[in-house]
């Protein structure tokens, strides 16, 4: 039997694979999780390196500045180095303890592979009663399973995306206020292939 452990090596992660794992990792990582003692300040600087990476990477892939993009590529070294170090240490406290592996976030090397295609995401309701953000309700496919939420202002036409760990409401907020926005999501694990929901169009407060 194999034995189970998370896998440490992010090197190899697209930008997508990267943040998914990266924030699932420090959000299933955090101090009140009894399952694991972190050593040093490494889970804090895993949080603020992925912190770094994000705000760089975001910033590369707006100007595309040469400069930006070596900054964003300097931060992803980084966080792929802090990663793989709390990654192994939650391997040797977990000691192949499924559950206690899952509840670090971090993705088991058993399921590393593409999970195939995953079924339509379901979205239940959106509803928008705070200035600049919006409630999104959706109908699960599986806890352990993320959600990918596309958004697009019907308004000017620009468009963005994010990762959420799986809820059963996701709000989305830094949208603009009078706008109309046209929302969808997807299941998504470790798999490439999503298929998103029926869109769902609501006016923002």
């Amino acid at each position: 039997m194999t034995q189970l452990d998370i896998a440490t090596d992010a090197s190899g992660w697209n930008k997508d694979d990267l943040k998914r794992n990266a924030q699932n990792l420090v959000t299933g990582c955090v101090p009140t999780n009894t399952n694991f003692t972190f050593s040093g300040t490494s889970y804090t600087l895993l949080t603020s390196r992925f912190g770094t990476w994000v705000t760089k990477n975001s910033a590369a892939e707006i100007s595309g500045d040469h400069i930006k993009v070596q900054e964003a590529e300097d931060a992803r070294i980084l966080l792929v180095e802090s990663y793989r170090d709390i990654a192994s240490q939650v391997n040797v406290q977990a000691a192949h303890d499924k559950s206690k592996l899952l509840s670090s976030g971090g993705v088991l090397t058993a399921d590393a592979s593409p999970l195939g295609v995953l079924p339509q995401a379901v979205i239940a309701k959106v509803v928008s009663t705070i200035p600049g953000e919006a409630s999104i309700t959706i109908i699960t496919f599986e806890k352990s399973i993320g959600t990918m939420v596309y958004w697009k202002d019907l308004t000017t036409g620009i468009s963005d995306k994010d990762f959420f760990a799986q809820k059963h409401i996701i709000l989305v907020d830094g949208l603009v206020s009078g706008h109309q926005y046209e929302f969808t999501v997807a299941h998504k694990g470790s798999v490439r292939q999503v298929i998103q929901s029926v869109p769902y169009k609501v006016y923002i407060q």
